[in-house]
């Protein structure tokens, strides 16, 4: 169940090879859109009758990045790993209230700290790191964040402009 303030709806979610499997067994009830996704109908218009979505997902609507990206973190995301130290975690908020975000390998110089701290601190939450695009792995490709909002303001700055016409400059 999904609630947000746009709406309410249900997120089904299956493997994408059961879905197939199951297309071939009940085909009016699962079935591929023209986008490729997965949907079933019957549910959809059930549910919107009363006023709530609905959509399938599978595992292919978790990007790559994301599962390596936890994979990495796994040791850190584990309640028994030692946490940052407080000394350590105070200089990285203030290297990130400086510049509200740096490469893994400029936070690295700024602070003078361990690759281990900072992780810790992402698995924390108290960093936030993009995780769906940028490898953890690569300090020089991969930026963290003073927050969540500088990430979707810095997400939203790197896309193209809504109204952009093919051949312009701008």
């Amino acid at each position: 169940l999904v609630i947000t303030e746009r709406g309410v709806w249900l997120e089904e979610w299956k493997p994408w090879r059961k879905l197939e499997s199951l297309a071939r067994r009940s085909p009016w009830r699962y079935q591929r859109d023209q986008d490729d996704r997965w949907c079933a109908p019957g549910i959809e218009q059930w549910l919107a009758d009363r006023g709530i979505g609905y959509r399938i997902r599978t595992d292919r609507d978790i990007p790559q990045r994301r599962i390596e990206n936890t994979l990495f973190l796994e040791d850190y995301l584990d309640p028994a790993a030692p946490p940052c130290p407080i000394e350590v975690t105070l200089k990285v908020r203030d290297a990130l209230e400086r510049d509200a975000t740096l490469y893994l390998a400029e936070l690295y110089e700024t602070v003078e700290c361990r690759p281990d701290d900072i992780f810790k601190l992402i698995a924390d939450g108290l960093v936030v790191a993009e995780l769906d695009d940028e490898s953890l792995s690569e300090p020089t490709h991969c930026r963290v964040f003073r927050d969540t909002a500088v990430r979707d303001f810095e997400r939203m700055r790197s896309l193209p402009p809504p109204f952009a016409l093919p051949g312009t400059l701008d």
